[in-house]
Formats: C-alpha cells, sequence, structure tokens
C-alpha cells in the first residue's frame, strides 16, 4: 500500500475508534476488537484535506464523517452478549392526554408500559417505579422528569439502576373534517437516557405515531403505544451503551425503608459518616423511605456490619439486601 493510502487508512481507523471509545469507554474496546477490524463499514464519507510527506513519514489531514448510530447499534449488540449480570433500568414518563390539563406520572401510562415490556423482553432488571412515586410528591416528579438537565440529574441520583429513562408522552387531537366526528390523534414519545454512575445524558430519543378514531382518549392511548414501541428497540440499543461504558464507581446507594422521625434518620446519617471513607449524601428523604448514596472505597461487608452494630434512637438496623453498590436496610421491630 503506498504511503499516502496508508496513512488515510490509519487516520480514518483513529477517528472511527475515537467515536467508540467515547461511547464505550476506554475499557470495552478490546471486547470491540471484532468491529474495530471492519471499521470502514462505519465511514460515511472520507475526504483528504491536506497531504505531507517527508523523506521517512506521510501524514494526511481528512475529514470524516462516521455512521454513529450504526456503529452503537452493533457495539451495543456485541457487549450485550458479555454482559455478567442483566443491567437495571427505571423507567419513568410523564403522560399528557390531549383532553388533560396536566401532565401526570402517579401512575405508569400507556408508554411507560411499553417501554418497559421492551426492557424486560430484552431481560433487563427493571427497578420498581412505584418507590420513587411514593417518595415525591407527584408535581415535584414532574418537574424533574420534564425539567433542565440539572434537574433531570437530581432525580437520576435518586435511584438506584444503572440506567435511568426519563421522558414524556403526549397526544394531541385534531378534527378531520369540521363537519365530520373523526379524530386524528398524534402520539409523540420523547425520552432521554441517563447513566446512573456519573449522571451523564448518554441520549435523547422520540417517536410520533398517528391513529384515526372517534374517542380522542381511545385514539391518543393507540398512538402513544405505537410510538412507544417503536422506540423500544432503540431505546434497548442506547440503554445497553450506558450501562456497558459505566465508569468505575465506589458510590453505594443506601436505602432505608420506613426511617420513622427525621431525628432517627439523622442519626443513620451520623453513623454513614463515621464509618465511610468519602462524602456521605442525602437523596430524599420521607417517613416511608429514604435514600442515600455513600462514597465508600471500603469493603462492603465493613459498612454493612458497621450500620448493624449501632444503635439509633434506640432501634438497630438489620439488612435486607446487599448487592455490590447497592444497600437495603430497615428498623428491626
Amino acid at each position: 500500500m503506498e504511503p499516502r493510502n496508508a496513512a488515510l487508512r490509519a487516520a480514518e481507523r483513529m477517528i472511527v475508534d475515537e467515536v467508540a471509545e467515547t461511547a464505550f469507554s476506554r475499557s470495552n474496546m478490546t471486547a470491540l476488537a471484532p468491529l474495530m477490524r471492519d471499521y470502514q463499514k462505519y465511514i460515511q464519507t472520507s475526504q483528504v484535506m491536506n497531504v505531507s510527506a517527508s523523506k521517512t513519514t506521510t501524514t494526511v489531514e481528512v475529514e470524516c464523517f462516521v455512521k454513529r448510530g450504526e456503529l452503537l447499534r452493533d457495539g451495543a449488540e456485541l457487549l450485550s452478549t458479555g454482559l455478567v449480570r442483566p443491567p437495571t433500568v427505571l423507567v419513568l414518563l410523564t403522560e399528557h392526554i390531549a383532553s388533560a390539563e396536566t401532565a401526570t406520572c402517579r401512575e405508569g401510562g400507556a408508554a411507560e408500559a411499553s417501554l418497559v415490556k421492551g426492557f424486560e423482553d430484552a431481560k433487563f432488571d427493571v427497578v420498581d417505579r412505584d418507590i420513587l412515586r411514593a417518595a415525591i410528591d407527584e408535581q415535584d416528579l414532574v418537574a424533574m422528569i420534564t425539567g433542565d438537565l440539572d434537574a433531570a440529574k437530581r432525580l437520576v441520583r435518586q435511584t438506584v439502576a444503572d440506567v435511568v429513562v426519563l421522558g414524556e408522552s403526549k397526544t394531541e387531537a385534531v378534527r378531520e373534517v369540521a363537519s365530520g366526528n373523526m379524530l386524528k390523534n398524534k402520539g409523540s414519545v420523547s425520552v432521554r437516557i441517563f447513566r446512573n454512575a456519573d449522571d451523564k445524558l448518554v441520549e435523547t430519543l422520540g417517536q410520533e405515531a398517528v391513529v384515526h378514531s372517534v374517542d380522542p382518549l381511545e385514539g391518543g392511548q393507540a398512538a402513544i403505544e405505537n410510538a412507544s414501541q417503536k422506540l423500544s428497540k432503540e431505546l434497548v440499543l442506547y440503554a445497553i451503551v450506558a450501562a456497558t461504558s459505566a465508569p468505575a464507581s465506589h458510590d453505594i446507594i443506601v436505602t432505608i425503608e420506613k426511617p420513622g422521625e427525621r431525628s432517627r434518620f439523622d442519626s443513620v446519617l451520623e453513623r454513614l459518616k463515621a464509618i465511610s471513607t468519602g462524602d456521605v449524601e442525602e437523596l430524599f428523604y420521607s417517613q416511608s423511605l429514604a435514600r442515600v448514596r455513600v462514597a465508600h472505597d471500603g469493603s462492603l461487608a465493613g459498612l454493612v456490619d458497621g450500620l448493624a452494630a449501632a444503635k439509633y434512637d434506640g432501634s438497630a438496623l438489620e439488612t435486607r439486601q446487599a448487592v455490590e453498590h447497592s444497600v437495603v436496610v430497615r428498623f428491626s421491630q
């Protein structure tokens, strides 16, 4: 291969590698090697902007457009086969039907149910959404789901899932003929996919669908379901990208079931500060449920034993679950 072409191929390979590494992290590049060997299939266009040569080297400047979506889809499918455990995912969507005044999220609507089924079919471990719904006021929850990036990240940090999907579903009904009763119902679903380990927004996706009906509620629900079904497969792939690209983390989420009075919860916070190796952050508190993020690079067993060894307003804590980065405790009766 002549030096110019060899330099061009090397530059193209470097660009595709950089796109893959940005999406999946450097730690996954070995597993992605089979894709990278065929890197040229992911190049849409490539144009040489400049060439310079000396006796020993040839340097090229290249403008290259990469088929990022195709690369991410293939990478996600490859990495999913090597997962040790199913990723955990939390899905929360608001629903705003055309006839309603405001968006709601107290009960999962058609879009949320459809996307959850897609994750279950893909063997994800779907986290119980009702825990957050019970702990956070509905309007506050709607504001975080649909709000700006900082608001959404505050909600992401309160969860224990590897991947958090926050989104909105809306319907709009338009009468097709002024004198008729047939309606054109447009349903739209938009979601943001977050990586919990560092609160990173991985991708934003959306879909629309149209259903004709006489009943706006029935037609709107059907349109939302159709849009969600079209979105589901792509959403699952990007969720795999988020789950497999997570950086190493020492954070542990401690969930306290039925903490009761604030003073007792505060005593748990003080105990965690005393036995952990890093910062302790209160995520949320209610008398029925509380959650704390603990930066701890020591042993999980040591943290659990340290919690169990103390009394909190005269009560002891018992451990219900301690797995990887999640601990669930409750007060013994």
